[in-house]
């Protein structure tokens, strides 16, 4: 599971900037970026994720124009995303880095969760297990700190998928159990359904 920064947070900063001459340029970006979430949300096919890209690309053109870090740093996530989806995973860890440097600089902790966590499944995806759960870690520490029990749910699942791909099933279902009972204490139905499934196939494994 990926996490992504809201759409709640880019319009808070625009908002704040109403009372600036940028106000204006700031709602173009944004409304090219809802353009490139609503194309990412619906992509199918690479060329659905090319599309996305672009919107994000021309956004993140507008924010830095202006100046907006948090725009910038909400478009390079999002740009990471896309390049996942299309699995270009270099280009990938390339944008959530820049993201995530972004999101350090200006005291964005959620977007540095939410960056670290989308590094871990790079490296997932990647095969590289050890080094996500090392990504994965930092952002659960970050979900504990700022009581973000969505990200510690999300995040928790992650790092069991990552046990699991390491065929240590132990800790898989350790870590997912975790996991439901926050998604169960939030009532994330979705995020519950998907961890049952999940443990249910670690049991297999572990022949329970």
């Amino acid at each position: 599971m990926k996490t992504a920064f809201s759409l709640a947070a880019l319009m808070m900063a625009l908002v704040l900037m109403v009372s600036t001459g940028l106000a204006q340029t700031e709602e173009q970006g944004f409304a090219i970026f809802k353009e490139g979430l609503l194309l990412k949300s619906k992509a199918q096919s690479r060329g659905d994720f090319e599309n996305a890209l672009k919107k994000f690309k021309e956004a993140l053109a507008i924010f830095k124009k202006t100046g907006m870090d948090q725009g910038q740093a909400i478009a390079l996530n999002n740009i990471g995303g896309a390049y996942e989806g299309m699995g270009q995973y270099e280009d990938a860890l390339e944008s959530y880095e820049q993201s995530l440097q972004i999101s350090k600089k200006t005291g964005q902790v959620k977007g540095e969760g939410a960056n670290l966590n989308n590094i871990g499944s790079v490296y997932k995806s990647l095969g590289k297990y050890a080094k996500a759960i090392e990504y994965y870690e930092q952002s659960l520490r970050i979900g504990k700190q700022t009581g973000d029990e969505q990200s510690q749910a999300t995040t928790l699942y992650n790092i069991g998928a990552a046990y699991e791909g390491m065929g240590q099933y132990a800790k898989a279902l350790e870590t997912y159990e975790q996991s439901l009972r926050i998604s169960k204490k939030i009532n994330d139905t979705q995020g519950a359904e998907a961890t049952l499934k999940n443990m249910t196939r670690a049991r297999k494994n572990l022949g329970k």
